[in-house]
This record gives C-alpha cells, sequence and structure tokens, in this order.
C-alpha cells in the first residue's frame, strides 16, 4: 500500500471516529479521545509466522487536512492541529 492509499484509509477511518453528529447522538458522555500520533517498530504473530521490525506509521496524515477539518467542529474544545 503506498502513501497516498494509507492516507485515504487514515482519512476515511478518523472520519468515523470524529464523526461529531455521531459523537453527540451515540456518545454523549464522551469527554475526550486520544490518538497515539507515532510511527513505531512492532512485532506481528500471527497462527503461521511471526514478523519482527516492522514499522508500523499510525501517524495523521498533515497533507489531506481531514484530521484540522473534523476537530474544527465546535464540538471538539481544544483540538490540537498535528
Amino acid at each position: 500500500m503506498n502513501e497516498i492509499e494509507q492516507a485515504e484509509n487514515k482519512d476515511d477511518w478518523l472520519g468515523q471516529v470524529y464523526n461529531a453528529s455521531i459523537l453527540k447522538t451515540e456518545l454523549p458522555r464522551l469527554n475526550a479521545i486520544v490518538y497515539f500520533h507515532v510511527s513505531k517498530t512492532e512485532s506481528i504473530d500471527t497462527q503461521s509466522h511471526s514478523f519482527y521490525d516492522i514499522v508500523v506509521d499510525y501517524r495523521i496524515p498533515g497533507f489531506t487536512n481531514v484530521y484540522k477539518n473534523l476537530i474544527s467542529d465546535p464540538y471538539f474544545i481544544g483540538g490540537e492541529e498535528v
């Protein structure tokens, strides 16, 4: 998966998690969302294989502005741009 495809997948996921209209109705007591904006090395074990030193990039893509636009909703108090 290339960088553009990864960004599109992350942006879709962020759109689901940071959907203010859904959060207001379905999770009215929600007070915070924590997102670990990191790239790190992990080991992954499956039933048949083990993979070591896999770089996993959890960072929010900055070049698409999706996160910035989502947290601009007044529902999100104190949202910080990354």
